[in-house]
């Protein structure tokens, strides 16, 4: 019960955090995904025989982190200066990339991968990426989409 409530009490930081920041917040569908089994484990561990009240909450939440493990999201942003900032990391990278109505379409020396982009509501996006980014110029695009935008945590800065 106890890890129960302080999971939740992280996700209701979480989103004060999103609601409090200013800019573009991105987060990873893959930390999602180990903040989710992380407290799942715990939960097991300090209490053995799970209650079978929050086992099928755990159960959806991992379910859904997991499809979404190839997904970006994004709160609080703009659609038009979201492509602008994906198609501007692209050039960084010199990726060949062409535009449709559903997302990017990209090549890798040969090998497609595509950039999803969708709205699911006002002002909330997500970025699925699929095909191969295995390549070192996709491995580097994706770096430079992850500097899109704040924390969702804020980093402590200190100034000397």
């Amino acid at each position: 019960m106890v890890i129960t409530l302080a999971y939740l009490a992280v996700l209701a930081i979480a989103a004060l955090s999103v609601a409090l920041r200013h800019g573009p917040i991105l987060l990873r569908g893959r930390s999602v995904l180990w903040l989710n089994g992380i407290t799942f484990v715990a939960h097991v561990l300090f209490r053995p025989p799970p209650a079978l009240v929050w086992l099928p909450l755990f159960a959806i939440i991992f379910g859904v982190s997991w499809l979404g493990v190839d997904t970006w999201f994004v709160f609080k942003g703009d659609a038009a200066l979201l492509a602008n900032a994906i198609e501007t990391r692209l050039r960084r990278v010199l990726v060949q990339f062409s535009r449709d109505q559903n997302g990017y379409r990209l090549s890798f020396g040969g090998r497609p991968a595509s950039i999803r982009f969708r709205q699911i509501a006002p002002g909330f996006f997500a970025l699925t990426f699929r095909g191969n980014w295995q390549d070192n110029r996709g491995k580097v695009a994706l770096r430079f989409l992850r500097k899109y935008g704040e924390p969702l945590f804020p980093r402590p800065r200190l100034r000397v």
